[in-house]
């Protein structure tokens, strides 16, 4: 369950020069960072540098679209195996011989 009071599990940079502080931030509070880094920026705040260009439309998108579509079949993916359990135990207590 997410409240507000809850910390990320990771944290996604697209652009690691803008957000160099937001970085060091997550390297402080020991959550992993994971960004795309350019040769030119400074990738030793992150956890995990995905090499690619981080000022190209194109590839801030495709980075953007497949972290989305990562998380969010994992957490669907898993909400639905946690249904079908559900539901099993379900039809199992309603069973009579």
């Amino acid at each position: 369950m997410l409240t507000r009071f809850t910390w990320p599990r990771v944290v996604f940079l697209c652009g690691v020069q803008r957000s160099y502080r937001v970085a060091r931030e997550t390297l402080r509070a020991r959550i992993p960072c994971i960004g795309i880094a350019d040769t030119a920026t400074g990738a030793q705040a992150l956890s995990l540098a995905v090499p690619g260009n981080d000022e190209s439309l194109e590839a801030i998108l495709f980075y953007n679209n497949l972290v989305t579509h990562t998380v969010l079949e994992r957490k669907f993916t898993s909400l639905f195996v946690w249904a079908n359990s559900v539901r099993k135990v379900s039809r199992l207590s309603t069973f009579t011989h």
